[in-house]
């Protein structure tokens, strides 16, 4: 790409985010396309080269609760990063605003963005299935183009109106020299324990792993455990609560795709842990804990979902055992992750859903494609239609 180098904008918000940014970022850069880069994010963009207006991944959350009290403990870093934003659209103008799932926080800067008339590039829109219909229409009209993983959510976008393309999953690129693991074949098995990115699932989950891991050990003598930190804000609660741990286990650092590598069981918070698990074909069990109010209205009120692990969500059928809320204990973990472990069937049906996975998210090349729309998007190809706010009402029919 030749011309002059364009000013670009990413907001990101929680770890997993950052790292499926990054990668853009590298490759637009490559391309030549990309002079300065602001953010909102946390290392994976700064290592990128992007200069971080504030590092928004303890902001992180999952639930009404939750989000409350992040808000409550962190408003003046989040009130400060809103208007750091808004001072930078009117100043700079970026050529281009990356906005990349977490629409807590990427829905108010889609607005601010639109609002100016600066082209939004909605990479990797958040699931439809935590959202609502007001919601969905809002990313889809306010928009300029949205890069969806999987077909379905590029179809929901589609309905209600957006730009869509269908891009594949960029995990299969950034995982596409990752080894995969050996089956067990008599050795001592090596488990991994993600108990994931955000303050409260690392919270409420190390309890859990720590009396599953136990209780796997005991059954299990010779068993490996790996418990693996997603960024440092994790990793400092992780070693405080080390101490209460009377398994051996072995911490290791924003290393995930090493770790799955070497795995032969994941115990894992439901998340893009999931999907990178099942790229790589590690069985595993998935939980999710949300205060249990909250989980009652996404069941009854706001979404209609039948499974939480993407993996299930992607083919809507049960490839990996979920664990929700109460179901959460040690016992359950190690019940259900032993049983993977010696019974050879169920862990063979299991590998062979994970392979549908994979062959669900396409053929890779993920980060080029959303590479070219936003190239598209940088040279005047791609150009938002204005159009009219689209209700509920309208869009309905659609969920």
């Amino acid at each position: 790409m030749s011309g002059r180098l364009h000013s670009i904008f990413v907001s990101t918000g929680s770890t997993s985010s950052d790292m499926l940014a990054a990668p853009l970022l590298d490759e637009l850069r490559r391309r030549g396309a990309v002079g300065s880069v602001s953010a909102l994010g946390g290392s994976a963009l700064r290592e990128a080269g992007a200069h971080l207006l504030s590092d928004t991944t303890p902001l992180s959350c999952v639930g009404v609760a939750s989000s409350c009290r992040s808000v409550m403990s962190h408003c003046v870093t989040v009130i400060r990063a809103y208007r750091q934003v808004a001072a930078l659209f009117r100043r700079q103008r970026p050529s281009l605003v990356i906005l990349v799932d977490n629409p807590g926080q990427n829905l108010r800067i889609l607005s601010m963005a639109r609002r100016l008339g600066i082209p939004t590039l909605y990479y990797v829109p958040p699931e439809a299935w935590c959202l609502t219909r007001r919601q969905i229409a809002k990313i889809a009209h306010q928009s300029t183009a949205i890069a969806a993983l999987s077909q379905s959510e590029a179809q929901t976008y589609r309905d209600y109106g957006g730009n869509v393309r269908w891009i594949g999953h960029p995990a299969l690129d950034l995982l596409a020299s990752t080894p995969r693991p050996h089956e067990l074949n008599g050795n001592p098995p090596t488990i991994g324990l993600f108990p994931g990115s955000r303050r409260d699932e690392v919270i409420d989950l190390l309890p859990a792993l720590r009396d599953a891991a136990r209780l796997i050990h005991q059954s299990e003598p010779a068993a490996r455990f790996v418990l693996c930190s997603a960024n440092d804000s994790a990793h400092k609660r992780i070693l405080a609560h080390l101490p209460t741990w009377d398994v051996p286990v072995e911490l290791v650092h924003r290393q995930s795709h090493a770790v799955l590598s070497r795995c032969d069981l994941l115990l894992t918070c439901s998340g893009t842990a999931t999907l990178e698990a099942a790229i790589i074909g590690v069985p595993m069990v998935a939980m999710y804990r949300v205060h249990h109010l909250l989980d009652r209205l996404i069941r009854l009120a706001l979404v209609r979902y039948t499974y939480f692990a993407l993996p299930n969500y992607l083919l809507n059928r049960p490839i990996v055992p979920e664990l929700c809320n109460r179901q959460v204990t040690g016992p359950r973990l190690a019940a259900e992750g032993l049983s993977l472990l010696r019974d050879t069937d169920r862990r063979r049906t299991m590998i062979e859903g994970l392979a549908d996975v994979r062959h669900a998210l396409g053929n890779g090349g993920a980060i080029m494609r959303a590479a070219d729309l936003a190239q598209d998007i940088l040279q005047g190809e791609v150009v938002a239609e204005p159009s009219e706010w689209v209700g509920v009402e309208a869009v309905a029919g659609h969920v």
